[in-house]
């Protein structure tokens, strides 16, 4: 089984509509021959073929996505990527005579997670046949930024994206069909033609308040950020309004480069403003500016309130904290609770642990979502001896949700072998009775994705905790399974290593115990991202070192090399597996979502703010 990266609400359709599918699906063995193609909505080509002499910045390119030869298509999912120096994104929609056109779907709006990337998708809805045919799944429009200088051409692919997983089909069986279509991309070309098409053009690009709610009589900074789309340096001011009215003295972006960015913060300070909501926007002000369609972006809306809005959030937690066992074979349990919550009507989460050591023999429902009228599902997809579990559960009957505390599931565990597991949770969703994503937290903290997770080491009988904070970890992601794998300490070496999975922008900090690895300079740590080193920084404390680095997203290995190491080089002390010995225990279990955080209050790093785009996944076969 694999895990489908389904946004928005289409898993709540899926378990409503079928739910015994959902829990034992079959895959069926079946010849395709379809195709999914990015196609010219006028000509029906592939091809966006343009010269300065037909087209002008401005202009736009009206995209069909379209399926030919569909059979039992009931839900579909593209991410459909371009250079976004060349194209901006307008929209995304499904047009009127879509696939299905004569059904009840339920479709999931375009969510652009990186400029120059879309995400959109759909479901036939409940009791609703799926698809059999040739149509139009959806219809882009992106406007073109950038003209070619004379005698040049710019190009780029306008294509589909991680098929199988951004981008798939599946039948209504909920089975994964992609592989039976072709998946086709389209090119764009535009050459420069006659005289050169040098152009004046600036966009706001981002909006971001440091908050979304602001106390009456307080201050609230806007960060902006503005690029240079065409061919000239250029001087322009920018400015920032609520509802229409400034909100700070404009600034100044002075002699901003041709193809270059500036950010600039702007401080609301809401003294003798009226309570409210107010809607904030950003404009670039250029004159002679020849797309001024994207000089104002509108953020949202700000909440001006009397008082700070601290409703109260639900919390995810786990226990026991740490489990030890003496024999192979030892059984225990790991309880996943929920306090505070309310209206709720589905979650769902992943549990990571080292399958070495623990082997899951069961997933169990637990009581709360069954304390009131109605019954609940437990949803799971356990992927063997890989050492990850999916699980989820949603109430039936009673639609109204549960409120309060309670366990929500239980794993059992056996222990299989010598060493340490931690059992950590991963991208945990919580869903509404209304279909909305409840905010939770497992631990107060003010900065989104400030959680730190504790992994074991244990070496010589003493066990090292290593805190590992990173804005992909446990609550609050945004994708399957992201987050750290698989810490491993190299006593010979010198070397912490360990995996990281992020689909963003990604930024990491571990807290190394100077008991177990240290450093005779802050400059002479060695951090290797890919077998690649690079830039770090150092903060310490008399107990731990806190490095901190980022890269870019993907699947990376990271390797973290000292000069000292505990007890000196201990040259006789085997490090497979970070294995005791044998006699010492057989298993030891941490359960480390949150307990350890204090222990790091030291330190402290301004980072910057992360969106918390909730998506769910679907255990899909």
């Amino acid at each position: 089984m694999i895990f489908k990266r389904i946004f928005g609400l289409l898993w709540v359709v899926f378990l409503v509509s079928s739910p015994i599918v959902f829990l034992n699906t079959v895959t069926a063995a079946r010849m395709g021959s379809g195709a999914v193609s990015i196609v010219n909505a006028a000509d029906g080509t592939s091809n966006f073929n343009f010269t300065t002499a037909q087209t002008k910045v401005g202009d736009t390119l009206v995209i069909n996505v379209t399926i030919i030869d569909a059979l039992d298509v009931a839900t579909w999912q593209v991410e459909i990527e371009w250079n976004n120096s060349l194209l901006r994104f307008l929209s995304m929609t499904i047009p009127s005579d879509n696939i299905f056109a004569d059904k009840s779907p339920v479709v999931v709006p375009p969510i652009s997670l990186t400029a120059g990337s879309i995400i959109m998708g759909a479901n036939v809805g409940p009791e609703q046949t799926a698809f059999n045919g040739s149509g139009t799944v959806a219809q882009l429009t992106l406007l073109i930024k950038k003209a070619p200088q004379q005698g040049q051409t710019v190009e780029t692919d306008i294509g589909f994206d991680d098929i199988g997983n951004d981008t798939f089909l599946l039948d209504s069986s909920l089975n994964d069909i992609s592989a039976d279509f072709a998946w086709n991309n389209a090119h764009y070309d535009y050459a420069g033609q006659g005289e050169s098409m040098l152009i004046h053009d600036v966009d706001v690009t981002m909006v971001v308040p440091s908050s979304t709610s602001v106390m009456n009589g307080s201050s609230l900074i806007i960060t902006v950020t503005v690029i240079n789309s065409g061919s000239f340096t250029e001087t322009f001011t920018v400015e920032v309004a609520a509802n229409l009215t400034y909100v700070a003295p404009s600034q100044t972006a002075t002699n901003l480069a041709a193809g270059a960015s500036m950010t600039l913060d702007f401080v609301w300070n809401t003294t003798g403003w009226a309570l409210g909501d107010y809607t904030i926007e950003a404009t670039a002000d250029l004159p002679g500016d020849q797309t001024p369609t994207d000089n104002t972006l509108v953020y949202g809306v700000i909440h001006c309130t009397k008082f700070v809005e601290k409703p109260q959030v639900a919390t995810i937690s786990t226990d026991p904290s740490a489990v030890q066992s003496t024999t192979i074979g030892q059984n225990f349990t790991v309880n996943i609770n929920v306090s505070n919550v309310t209206a709720l009507w589905a979650w769902n989460a992943g549990v990571t642990f080292n399958s070495t050591v623990l082997k899951c023999t069961g997933l169990h429902n637990g009581e709360f979502l069954r304390s009131t009228s109605g019954w609940s599902n437990l949803v799971t997809d356990p992927i063997d001896g890989g050492g990850i579990l999916k699980l989820g559960a949603w109430l039936a009957g009673d639609r109204s949700g549960v409120n309060g505390s309670g366990r929500l599931a239980y794993v059992a565990f056996t222990s299989v072998g010598i060493g340490v597991s931690d059992v950590h949770l991963t991208d945990v969703l919580l869903i509404s009775s209304k279909f909305g994503s409840i905010p939770f937290e497992v631990v107060e903290r003010g900065i989104p994705f400030e959680v730190v997770e504790i992994f074991t080491v244990l070496i010589n009988e003493t066990i090292y905790g290593v805190g590992i904070t990173e804005n992909f970890t446990g609550t609050g992601n945004a994708y399957a399974l992201s987050g750290v794998f698989n810490i491993a300490f190299d006593v010979q070496d010198k070397k912490l290593s360990f995996d990281a999975r992020a689909t963003g922008d990604w930024f990491c900090q571990v807290s190394v115990p100077k008991e177990l690895l240290s450093c005779n300079s802050s400059s002479g740590w060695m951090v290797n991202v890919d077998e690649a080193p690079v830039s770090y920084t150092v903060t310490e404390n008399v107990t731990y070192t806190a490095l901190y680095f980022g890269h870019d997203k993907g699947n990376h290995s990271v390797e973290i090399i000292g000069t000292d190491v505990i007890g000196g080089s201990l040259p006789n002390l085997p490090v497979q597996n970070l294995a005791p010995p044998p006699l010492l225990v057989a298993a030891v279990a941490s359960i480390c979502l949150t307990a350890l955080v204090a222990a790091l209050v030291d330190f402290k790093r301004t980072r910057s703010s992360y969106r918390n785009i909730q998506w769910i996944r679907a255990c899909t076969k």
